[in-house]
């Protein structure tokens, strides 16, 4: 869910509060920004994992952290219907294999090329046959929220496809 508007006496606020759509792995993301401030709390994986991010910008005052509170690491694979969500550390992948991975069958990809992977820190990558690839970079956990949001707003934006999907 989203939202987007205008408050008095003018400034712009953006609520993004996600939930996974598919079952597994499991996160929840909130983030507001209200003019210069903004908040982001991200929970990934919190019966595995269980990492905990938060980030405060308050008045040019930023406080920004993530701990991992769980047992084990995050999982290379997670089970969802017959296909599932593979994660990949991003220290390693090679450029070959995230190359691979952009030029082949894609419904969708963030970033939009590989070559922008290192400056995101994160990507995700939904092939035509429905797997999906999540990549994080283990010394920047929050930088994974921004990828699972852009994922988030294309299945709400492609219904057709995440239906398929969820049928799978």
């Amino acid at each position: 869910m989203t939202l987007d508007r205008e408050t008095t006496p003018g400034s712009f606020e953006t609520i993004y509060l996600c939930k996974n759509t598919i079952s597994k792995p499991a996160y929840t993301i909130f983030q507001h920004y209200v003019g210069e401030n903004s908040i982001l709390v991200f929970n990934f994986d919190p019966f595995g994992a269980n990492i905990v991010c938060t980030d405060y910008e308050f008045a040019g005052t930023k406080m920004a952290e993530c701990r991992k509170a769980g047992i084990r690491r995050i999982k290379p694979n997670y089970a969802f219907k017959k296909k599932g969500v593979a994660t990949k550390r991003l220290s390693k992948i090679t450029e070959a294999e995230r190359k691979e991975l952009f030029e082949g069958s894609t419904a969708f990809s963030y970033p939009k090329s590989f070559n922008d992977i290192e400056s995101e820190q994160c990507f995700v990558h939904v092939a035509k046959g429905y797997q999906i690839t999540l990549g994080y970079d283990d010394s920047n956990y929050m930088a994974l929220s921004t990828c699972l949001i852009q994922l988030e707003i294309f299945f709400k934006s492609n219904k057709k496809f995440l239906l398929k999907l969820l049928r799978q």
